[in-house]
């Protein structure tokens, strides 16, 4: 069965380091599951932005470029609807950066191929929200805390 958890805040909280945590929090479930990462984005020419947050830029373009790199001895690829749309991928950890209601519909459509261990989502909770809040209501998900309190 596979999990899913989010980790949905507030933009500018996000953009306080949260970018290499929930990166942290990826590699360590896929060590857990002996598997590798799976970091997806809307779209592979758009997101140096986000990237730019966790990896400098040389990483970047290697992701990019379809190159597999090691993050925290795990495996870590790039892929975007499109690309996901023509694999099968192992088991895997899926990490959601922002994702778009065709970005979750295709993660999904490759969990119900081939089971992924975990689904983690990472977006923000105030902006356009419906597509994260329509897939935690088809799907059972866990919230994940950032070990602050409120």
């Amino acid at each position: 069965m596979t999990d899913r958890v989010i980790l949905q805040r507030e933009f500018s909280e996000l953009m306080n380091g949260l970018h290499g945590s929930i990166l942290k929090y990826a590699t360590d479930r896929a060590e857990h599951h002996q598997c590798e990462v799976y970091l997806c984005v809307n779209n592979k020419s758009h997101c140096d932005q986000i990237l730019e947050r966790i990896f400098d830029k040389r990483v970047v373009n290697k992701l990019k470029s379809n190159q597999v790199i090691s993050v925290n001895g795990r495996k870590l690829s790039l892929y975007s609807p499109l690309t996901l749309n023509k694999s099968y991928l192992p088991e895997a950890v899926y990490l959601l950066m922002f994702p778009s209601p065709k970005l979750l519909k295709s993660v999904e459509n490759q969990a119900s191929l081939n089971p992924a261990h975990e689904i983690i989502v990472f977006t923000e909770s105030d902006g356009h929200t419906e597509a994260t809040d329509n897939w935690m209501s088809e799907h059972e998900v866990r919230t994940l805390g950032t070990g602050k309190t409120a």
